[in-house]
């Protein structure tokens, strides 16, 4: 199957939102104030660029421990040396405004306040250089001891998984061929057999419509934007998947888009609860193995 690209900016808090102005220049970022180790965060910025035509170069120095990796270049020759991210048009596109993505992998080692410091650097009618610095991000990476002992070598197996205890775990969603998203939920759950309850928020724009149940009731609240599925008893396996699918109210708008969730069971008439946490797995590729 093949997968199209969905752009997801992953964070647990607010966004702080940086901005470049220089005359008729303008240069907007997107950074989360929170992110786990172990994962990784895609930042969008959006540039204005006025009368430019020329060349430009856009660079940002990344903390030792993240990795960048362009999403959305717009032709631009991407590069990473030395700890610099560096996008360089000779001739910057001829859009007015246009958006780029950057996507930042976290090493499962990283923890600590990391700051991400950028300048935009451009030359103008006159042919002179300009140079446009970005206020210094500062995002907050906390560790996630789940996905810091995940490395990217081992294989997804659902013995793996088994070995966790009680663990919900969310593919990252893609965009299927009908432009609407795909979401797909892997529950391990051992021997419990009592209520279940996996409950998501998801951005807003969208509706949701179960893929696959596991013999759950569905339920989509539009106006809390909360997708759940309820079990009474939950299935006899100890592992199964779940998924649903996400249709956008209207295609061609842009979202931030942030799923979250969690997993609520009873086991011996005590509710507890699991955070749902996303990984780059193909759930059912994994579930044939």
């Amino acid at each position: 199957m093949h997968f199209h690209s969905l752009y997801i900016l992953i964070f647990t808090s607010f966004i702080s939102i940086v901005s470049l102005y220089s005359q008729n220049v303008r240069v907007g970022g997107l950074f989360p104030k929170k992110a786990h180790s172990g994962s990784e965060i895609i930042v969008n910025f959006s540039f204005e660029k006025g009368d430019l035509n020329d060349f430009a170069r856009f660079q940002i120095e990344v903390p030792v421990g993240i990795t960048p990796s362009p999403r959305i270049s717009k032709n631009a020759e991407f590069t990473f040396e030395n700890n610099i991210v560096k996008l360089v048009w000779i001739k910057i596109p001829p859009e007015n405004r246009f958006d780029i993505s950057i996507n930042f992998r976290i090493s499962a080692t990283v923890e600590g306040y990391k700051v991400f410091k950028g300048e935009f650097s451009y030359a103008d009618k006159t042919g002179a250089n300009k140079i446009m610095e970005m206020e210094p991000q500062i995002v907050a990476i906390e560790k996630d001891e789940f996905r810091s002992d995940i490395t990217k070598d081992l294989a997804f197996e659902y013995k793996y998984f088994s070995q966790k205890g009680v663990t919900c775990i969310r593919q990252k969603p893609y965009i299927d061929e009908n432009n609407e998203i795909i979401v797909n939920i892997l529950v391990s759950k051992g021997a419990l057999n009592e209520f279940g309850r996996i409950e998501e928020t998801i951005p807003e724009g969208y509706s949701a419509v179960s893929e696959k149940s596991g013999g759950a009731i569905f339920a989509f609240n539009k106006n809390r934007r909360s997708v759940k599925f309820m079990w009474m008893n939950l299935p006899d396996r100890d592992q199964y998947s779940i998924a649903y699918r996400l249709i956008p109210e209207d295609p061609d708008e842009k979202r931030i888009f942030m799923i979250t969730g969690t997993f609520m069971f009873a086991e011996n008439r005590v509710t507890h609860s699991v955070p749902i946490t996303e990984l780059d797995m193909d759930v059912d590729k994994e579930k044939r193995k």
